[in-house]
């Protein structure tokens, strides 16, 4: 089995005394965020350092990935949404199997 297995979530969540949606795909290194009012954006947040955002931003240029970082706390509906990530048990600590006897 590969390391790089992506599960794709949906996410419900509370924002502003709304429910909104959004997508998830985590994997061992990252959460990638696509909120439903937004499709052409996808925010990254590293597993490693969950405060740290990167926002790629959408793009004609062929072979241009445009990004901007920022910390999490500038953008409090990605806050909400990766607060139900973690609810949602995808990004708690994993037991390995040779822990388990």
């Amino acid at each position: 089995m590969s390391n790089s297995t992506k599960h794709r979530i949906s996410l419900a969540y509370e924002h502003e005394g709304e429910v909104r949606q959004a997508s998830a795909e985590v994997n061992q290194t990252k959460a990638s965020i696509t909120f439903s009012g937004l499709p052409s954006v996808k925010f990254q947040v590293s597993l490693s350092d969950p405060e740290q955002v990167i926002l790629q931003l959408p793009t004609d240029r062929k072979g241009k990935k445009p990004t901007v970082s920022c910390d999490i706390s500038s953008i409090p509906e990605l806050e909400a949404a990766m607060d139900e990530v973690r609810r949602q048990g995808w990004l708690g600590p994993k037991v390995s199997v040779s822990e388990c006897g």
